[in-house]
């Protein structure tokens, strides 16, 4: 096994690779955690060595340092835990009795704390954590406000559409990269003839498909290239689609999309990731390392912060009526999408807990604190 870390002013991670004959085990996380785990299967060893090599290379290029480990070590061992030094005792404050000044205006950069969009629903005394406490906007520097999920109360301004200049760029993304090849043979016999033909849509440069090949487009989108390190063209899927046939299909295409798993290996010959695509779902949809969204999943928030109310309801409905055909893995996206129904991420929650899933493990991680509100 080879162990990697990366340390800055604001992370603190691990990485670790080992090959076992024509698999690679991979292992990732925050320093002091288990972390995240997933093994790679290639045709021969050599493959397998081939994108061990690239991606130690990807790492190293990334500021990741390698740090000697027991040669006997195999990946599963818990990373070693960050030394945390005792935190100092704050001094108490003398009790001024003059009046406290106001607070100053808060900047269009704000978001309202989760109380404050859940304002209708009754809560016992204490229940509201005191950092939220009269639902106190929370002020984001401007190069965090960017960053920043939009939800009704503060929408932000609405997306400019143009659906050829966004299918130019998904097309340039998928069918022009230097990083994507298509595997139809390891595709399951269910999604491969919709995958051969979104491909040759894309070689004939024809924007109107079936819905069914654009929820294909949208899922090699989210996995594909770039978007695995949020890169350029991350949400050229989705604006295409808002722009050709409106938000309430788009909503249609994501959750139809939610049925798909794409998976890739690497090409040592062709020097390319071939894609491939099955219903084994175990995760969620996005491939991202740094995150288990894409951020065309996450641009649905902007396009539902902007909708009129009948439209929004319109998107709600269809969310919620998807919501129980989706794999576990996929059902805590649904809740992200809809800040304003905080009751949807406080079910799903209870319902993981009860089942006995990991609520830590990638993509579940946020939705325990969510029961706070």
């Amino acid at each position: 096994m080879r162990h990697f870390e990366f340390k800055d002013d604001k992370s603190n991670k691990f990485w670790q690779i080992e090959q076992s004959d024509s698999d690679l085990n991979l292992r990732w996380g925050k320093i002091g955690t288990q972390g995240q785990s997933q093994t790679k299967s290639f045709d021969n060893e050599a493959k397998a060595s081939a994108a061990m090599t690239k991606l130690v290379k990807e790492k190293t290029g990334k500021g990741y340092v390698e740090i000697a480990v027991d040669e006997n070590a195999t990946i599963g061992a818990t990373a070693p835990k960050p030394k945390v030094e005792p935190a100092e005792k704050p001094r108490a404050e003398p009790i001024s009795d003059t009046p406290a000044e106001s607070a100053p205006p808060v900047s269009a950069a704000t978001i309202l704390s989760q109380s404050v969009i859940s304002s209708d629903i009754a809560k016992p005394a204490g229940e509201t954590p005191p950092w939220l406490a009269n639902g106190e906007p929370i002020s984001l520097p401007k190069n965090l406000s960017v960053q920043a999920l939009a939800n009704r109360a503060h929408p932000g301004e609405k997306p400019e559409l143009n659906d050829k200049q966004s299918w130019i760029k998904l097309r340039n993304h998928l069918y022009k990269s230097d990083d994507f090849q298509t595997d139809f043979d390891s595709s399951s016999a269910e999604l491969r003839q919709t995958y051969v033909a979104s491909w040759q849509r894309l070689a004939d440069q024809q924007m109107d498909g079936t819905i069914e090949s654009d929820a294909v487009l949208f899922a090699l989108a989210c996995n594909a290239g770039s978007n695995r390190y949020y890169g350029d063209n991350k949400t050229d899927i989705t604006d295409f689609l808002v722009a050709r046939k409106g938000l309430p299909y788009a909503i249609d295409v994501l959750l139809l999309a939610q049925g798909i798993c794409v998976e890739s290996n690497w090409d040592s010959d062709a020097q390319k990731h071939s894609y491939y695509l099955n219903t084994d779902i175990a995760d969620p949809l996005s491939g991202s390392w740094m995150s288990p969204y894409s951020c065309a999943e996450l641009h649905f928030r902007k396009f539902l912060a902007c909708a009129d109310e009948a439209e929004w309801q319109i998107c709600v409905d269809k969310l919620l009526a998807g919501l129980p055909q989706l794999h576990v893995s996929r059902q805590p996206l649904i809740a992200l999408l809809l800040p304003e129904r905080p009751d949807i991420a406080n079910r799903l929650a209870g319902e993981l807990l009860q089942q006995g899933i990991v609520t830590s493990r990638h993509g579940y991680s946020w939705l325990p604190p969510m029961r706070l509100f």
